[in-house]
């Protein structure tokens, strides 16, 4: 059995690793004793080197070696941690990016096919656009040969119609002069029977034909307006009755309307039939019976009805052109309202009275008796030569053109005034500016048409000039025997009646009852009958709203 040798290898290895470890431990702490003045001069730089990071509480007490390793550490993989952050997102950004693209790729091809699919729906609708067009100018083309031939029909029968009353004013005056001939003659009948007895029997017939004449003359001087007489019980709101000469304006009525005007004129020895108890009426009044519109001297009367003479008329105008008096419905003096019957009866006064004006008529201002008046304040030349305001006049006060039979009052708060020579007046007043004061100026700034004769009549929103007034809660106009009456700058103006023509108020009375009981031809349906005019001696023909004296 052999003896194995005892070896030292491992304890040599020791002891080699032993000095290894201490020299190397001397060398540190030489290298760390050498190396601390240069730390210390600068440790922000150096504190992160290996051979420094074991002597950071040496060199910096205030800091252990682990805070220090932790500084270092967080110092040296931040910037990587940074870095691998930053190249991610960059990543994630491009992939987003490149899908946006995409997504606008798309979206551009939408839109070229949108805009393909929207030419060919826009030529579409073009197409159609372009027959439509064609259809309606055909349409226009033919609506306007169809208005034109309307037009022309209606101008046709408006020429028939002008030259029908020129031919009655032709007649009348050839009846007046023959009246005046008739005056002649019978003075040489009886001068020529004082030399010749034979000739006594035709001055005798001259003579009864003059007188004749001259009584249907005084009988169309009598003629009354529709009209009440003052102790007529005209029924108000709420079931109460008062006469209507105790009605003031802005009163309510039976049936929704309000006074908004109050007409009294002096109408010597009128006649007035009475319907019902307390209801006295002249014989042109109009009121419903059988469901129409009918002048009470057109009705079916009893043998016992009433007749009674009256010196004084009275009557209203309304908001609704409507008078209730005794349960009987009556219209009031206006009668109509509506603009285009205002025009047409406008146009026919100023014809019958030789005006060329005819074509001016302004719907806007032909509103009927509420649009027909003068202010308070405005002075009408008198008798002697003095100006009165027409807010002072009574029926009888004597003017310059004659006395005044009657005055209207009305609601004044809504007029749109005009001022025409330095008057103040409503716009569809008829006036007649003296001639050294009537301006062409204005005429042509309304781009109206320059009447031939400068004196005609025109209405006062065609020669005037819009002029409000502060305040002006009434206003007034006259009735005169001349039919016309003269403010300050020699301006005369038309009375409240404005014509007394007879024929032209039996024109207007067919126009007016047309309407209100909506016949649809004017002119075929006017209906005079001179011969149950004749049949009826009780009663006056009290024709139209306004008839002479």
């Amino acid at each position: 059995m052999s003896i194995s040798t005892p070896t030292h290898t491992p304890y040599g290895i020791i002891q080699v690793s032993m000095y290894m470890s201490i020299c190397s431990l001397i060398f540190i702490l030489t290298i760390g004793f050498y190396m601390q003045n240069i730390w210390k001069s600068d440790w922000e730089k150096h504190r992160c080197d290996i051979l420094a990071l074991p002597f950071a509480n040496y060199i910096n007490p205030k800091e252990s070696v682990v805070q220090n390793f932790n500084y270092c550490l967080k110092k040296k993989t931040d910037p990587m941690i940074k870095a691998i952050a930053q190249k991610k997102l960059n990543d994630a950004a491009n992939a987003a990016a490149k899908e946006t693209k995409k997504t606008i790729n798309v979206a551009i091809k939408t839109n070229e096919d949108a805009q393909e699919t929207k030419g060919v729906v826009d030529s579409v609708f073009a197409s159609i656009y372009a027959v439509y067009e064609r259809l309606v100018n055909i349409m226009v083309y033919t609506s306007h040969n169809i208005q034109n031939i309307f037009y022309k029909i209606h101008a046709i029968v408006w020429s028939i119609y002008y030259y029908l009353i020129a031919q009655i004013n032709t007649v009348s005056i050839v009846i007046a002069r023959f009246q005046k001939m008739l005056s002649v003659i019978n003075l040489l009948a009886i001068m020529a029977a004082t030399y010749y007895i034979a000739l006594l029997p035709f001055s005798i017939i001259m003579f009864a034909l003059i007188t004749l004449a001259n009584l249907t003359q005084k009988a169309a001087e009598k003629k009354a307006y529709c009209c009440f007489t003052p102790d007529t019980l005209i029924d108000k709101a709420n079931n109460v009755k008062s006469k209507i000469k105790d009605i003031s304006l802005g009163e309510k009525l039976s049936g929704g309307g309000t006074v908004t005007g109050f007409v009294s004129l002096l109408s010597p020895n009128a006649e007035v039939v009475q319907l019902g108890r307390n209801t006295y009426v002249t014989g042109d009044h109009l009121l419903i019976s059988n469901n129409k519109w009918q002048q009470v001297q057109d009705m079916k009367l009893g043998k016992h009805t009433q007749i009674k003479n009256t010196d004084t008329l009275m009557c209203l105008v309304t908001s609704n052109n409507i008078i209730k008096s005794g349960g009987i419905t009556f219209k009031d003096y206006e009668e109509v309202k509506e603009q285009e019957v205002q025009c047409k009866i406008a146009s026919i006064i100023l014809q019958s009275m030789g005006s060329n004006n005819t074509h001016n008529i302004n719907p806007k201002y032909e509103l009927g008796e509420r649009n027909n008046c003068l202010p308070g304040k405005t002075r009408v030349r008198m008798l002697n030569g003095d100006y009165q305001r027409i807010d002072s006049l009574q029926v009888g006060s004597i003017t310059s053109c004659g006395k005044v039979l009657g005055i209207y009052k009305c609601l004044a708060k809504n007029i749109e005034w005009f001022n025409v020579d330095g008057n103040i007046i409503s716009p569809r007043i008829i006036c007649k500016p003296a001639p050294s004061n009537i301006t062409i100026e204005k005429l042509e700034k309304k781009q109206a048409s320059i009447p031939k004769n400068i004196q005609e009549w025109n209405k006062a929103y065609n020669i005037g000039k819009y002029s409000p007034i502060s305040k002006s809660d009434y206003g007034y106009h006259l009735i005169l025997e001349s039919r016309q009456f003269e403010l300050e700058n020699e301006l005369f103006v038309r009375d409240f009646v404005e014509t007394d023509d007879e024929l032209i108020q039996d024109f207007i009375s067919n126009i007016v009852l047309e309407d209100i009981n909506k016949f649809d031809d004017i002119i075929t349906n006017i209906k005079i009958n001179i011969k149950e005019i004749k049949r009826k001696p009780v009663l006056n023909r009290n024709r139209g709203r306004s008839p002479s004296f």
